[in-house]
């Protein structure tokens, strides 16, 4: 959100489509240590 200049809502919302539409696969982990993977 901050390289963005964005709200942390905002983020959520873009990460919440991209995974959606398939582009993003969320990885191990949770909370603060949440990674994703490009599905390409």
């Amino acid at each position: 959100a901050v390289i963005a200049k964005s709200s942390q809502d905002t983020a959520n919302r873009d990460i919440a489509a991209l995974l959606d539409l398939g582009l993003l696969r969320k990885g191990e982990g949770g909370g603060r240590n949440t990674h994703y993977d490009l599905v390409l």
